[in-house]
């Protein structure tokens, strides 16, 4: 009796601890595919925005863009060009109109 006691014991702390052993294994793959998750997207983003670089890249060596890229942003003329900074419609302060 006391045998079968002992051995039932032993069985169930082994039992438990493999229970206990399973619940972290559990825990640390919800956590490993979490992480897996968010670097994939991480990646995703990259990927994206690797992509845009490159057409960046392929559009500087173009002659036409860098020209037209250089004249917008340092204001940059040909020539007996004249240039003018024209307001952007959202940039556009709106009228106030007030009567006195």
């Amino acid at each position: 009796m006391k045998r079968i006691r002992n051995l039932l014991i032993v069985m169930v702390a082994i039992l438990g601890l493999g229970g206990v052993s399973l619940m972290r294994t559990q825990m640390t793959l919800g956590e490993t595919n979490q992480a897996v998750a968010k670097a994939k997207s991480n990646l995703n983003k990259l990927k994206a925005n690797k992509a845009a670089l490159k057409v960046q890249v392929d559009q500087l060596h173009n002659d036409d863009y860098t020209a037209k890229l250089i004249r917008e942003k340092y204001l940059y003329s040909k020539p007996g060009e004249i240039i003018f900074n024209l307001p952007d419609k959202a940039n556009k302060v709106p009228d106030l109109n007030v009567t006195q």
